[in-house]
């Protein structure tokens, strides 16, 4: 029988058009409950069902979704991120364990992620930050971590990406030290050594990344340092 401590609820916020239901597909189509990748501008996601959504490609009401992960279940709420529609994504936040804010990696940090992000604060969340859209023409990841630096105090970035704009491959795991490429249909990963002309920032930012940590939480540094996940 699982306990209430197998469950988790996973918002997804921002701004209106940062991507956060393509971010939800994702996750649901690697679980293998979709056989296809759901997509915004084509009117077939598992999140934006109302026909008002489908035709105006974005969210205007919060939707829902569990997917197993381990031996856990993962409850997504895709949040809408226009202010008309401020209120139903607040709601949502009061039955959240933690908070992931999207931010697009090319227009970067807008209103409504620094409202959103007011709404993890009121709530005690746990906050994580997904920058997004990193195969986009002018995405620009350096100048949007400044500006969630600026915004979310003590934010460190886990993973860097391996090139930007059309030259988007994969990423850096900045604590695994490894780099991570999409595999196939883009349900499985590889791992494989990083770029060369990665190494040094990837272990600056490795070393960065485990110093915040030992600040912030001596246990879980202990358990990394050790090896546990």
């Amino acid at each position: 029988m699982a306990s209430v401590n197998d469950f988790r609820n996973v918002v997804l916020a921002g701004h209106g058009g940062c991507g956060k239901t393509s971010i939800a597909e994702a996750m649901i189509y690697n679980t293998g409950d979709t056989t296809r990748l759901g997509k915004v501008d084509d009117g077939n996601t598992v999140m934006d069902y109302l026909e008002d959504e489908i035709e105006r490609k974005f969210s205007v009401s919060s939707g829902f979704y569990p997917v197993k992960h381990k031996n856990a279940t993962i409850n997504l709420i895709d949040t809408p991120g226009f202010p008309d529609f401020i209120n139903d994504a607040r709601a949502v936040f009061r039955a959240a364990d933690i908070a992931v804010i999207v931010v697009s990696s090319v227009d970067g940090v807008e209103v409504m992620t620094e409202k959103v992000n007011s709404f993890a604060i009121s709530g005690n969340l746990a906050r994580a930050i997904f920058i997004n859209k990193m195969d986009r023409e002018r995405a620009d990841f350096d100048r949007v971590l400044d500006q969630v630096k600026g915004v979310f105090k003590g934010a460190i970035p886990l993973t860097i990406p391996i090139g930007e704009e059309s030259n988007f491959k994969g990423v850096v795991d900045l604590l695994k030290q490894k780099a991570i490429y999409p595999d196939g249909d883009g349900r499985k990963i590889k791992q494989e050594d990083i770029p060369a002309d990665m190494l040094d920032i990837a272990e600056t930012l490795r070393i960065e990344a485990i110093e915040k940590i030992a600040e912030n939480d001596e246990e879980l540094m202990e358990k990394y340092l050790e090896g546990e996940d």
